[in-house]
């Protein structure tokens, strides 16, 4: 009985321990995504975050997948860096790179990053491309699809 019950507490801990290492889904640098759809909808929702990994590590970028309800998915750019007054306090800046997305269709993210240009293409399963790098699945209208990173370039 001791057993179970030590084999049960260690699992416990184990899980808790897991957890603290999890970021809260929609909370980055101590702000929420929320903050930063909430500038360009009054009405939203988020479908999919995706932090950008460049080399195999993640960095300060991110693509928020949003449906706008008209309709439509639209894809924001979502940046951080440290700010200059604080440089523990990290700040972010916001654009919408694609304004209802066409399935298939490729988009880039053009200067909404300072430092990387990232190309995807937003599809079905059945449509992911070879090159995809990274991929991020999400529902809209009881679909299953992919927000495909295909490539992703320095700049400056």
């Amino acid at each position: 009985m001791k057993r179970i019950i030590l084999v049960v507490v260690i699992c416990i801990a184990l899980v808790s321990l897991i957890g603290c290492e999890i970021e809260p889904l929609f909370t980055t640098y101590g702000e929420t995504i929320h903050e930063s759809v909430l500038k360009f909808y009054e009405d939203y929702e988020i479908l999919n975050l995706c932090r950008i990994e460049k080399d195999g590590k993640p960095t300060l970028h991110n693509l928020c997948v949003v449906n706008d309800m008209q309709e439509g998915i639209d894809i924001i750019c979502i940046s951080h860096s440290r700010s200059e007054e604080n440089y523990d306090e990290y700040v972010s800046t916001e654009s919408i790179a694609a304004d209802n997305v066409e399935l298939g269709r490729s988009y880039s993210t053009e200067a909404a990053f300072k430092d990387i240009l990232v190309e995807y293409v937003v599809c079905e399963k059945k449509d992911i491309p070879d090159s995809t790098l990274q991929k991020e699945k999400f529902k809209f209208k009881e679909k299953n699809l992919y927000l495909c990173i295909t490539e992703i370039t320095d700049i400056g």
